[in-house]
């Protein structure tokens, strides 16, 4: 289980820093026309080592019951070492928590795209703790921080769909419970009686002289 531990110092960065810029053209025609030589089918290229001499495909990441994560993992190199693999399939388990990773099963391939002669180990090997900046730590990224997926997103997007629509039909509903009085009509202002006028006053005859 030592060929993908093999792999744990390999650098994920693309161009190694202050090369010449004839160098860097030159490297990239090749790097480009290896990359496309690769038949992905199905796999998901992830990183490249900053040598540009291996590069690493991965499926997606599948959390387990106690918490842990494993992940399928495939490596591939540009050039061809006598006596070496070409092409490498694992089954990595990923500690989160512990920030740590082991191999569970490995075959290892003679020529590249998962063809040539293969051989499989399938005794898990030990823990190890990836480097900052190698392949091994851009793996347990992906891992244990894998990005959401597009179900996901359209979960969310159908949430607040349905809130946005609960919303809207509560509104109307509301203001259909409880509509909107209508001022009161003002009672007309009471009529005052005519006032009654005084009776005539009466003046008493004169007295005549006796």
């Amino acid at each position: 289980m030592r060929s993908r531990m093999a792999l744990a110092g390999l650098g994920a960065l693309v161009v190694a820093a202050g090369a010449p810029a004839a160098a860097q053209e030159v490297r990239a025609d090749v790097t480009r026309a290896w990359l496309q030589s690769l038949d992905a089918n199905g796999w998901i290229q992830s990183s490249l080592a900053a040598d540009e001499r291996t590069v690493t495909f991965r499926k997606p990441p599948e959390p387990r019951p106690d918490g842990r994560i494993v992940m399928w993992e495939r490596f591939e190199r540009r050039d061809e070492v006598q006596g070496q693999w070409r092409s490498l399939v694992a089954l990595s388990e990923f500690d989160c928590q512990e920030r740590r990773t082991r191999t569970l099963q490995e075959t290892t391939y003679g020529g590249p795209n998962l063809g040539g002669a293969a051989a499989t180990a399938s005794t898990p090997g030990d823990w190890t703790y990836p480097i900052p900046g190698t392949l091994m730590e851009s793996s347990m990224r992906l891992a244990c921080e894998p990005p959401k997926s597009a179900k996901a997103k359209a979960a969310g997007a159908a949430g607040a769909k349905t809130a946005k629509a609960a919303e809207t039909a509560a509104t109307p509903a509301a203001a259909k419970t409880a509509p909107a009085k209508a001022p009161a009509k003002k009672a007309p202002p009471k009529k005052k009686p005519p006032a009654r006028k005084p009776p005539p006053m009466q003046i008493p005859p004169p007295e005549s002289p006796t």
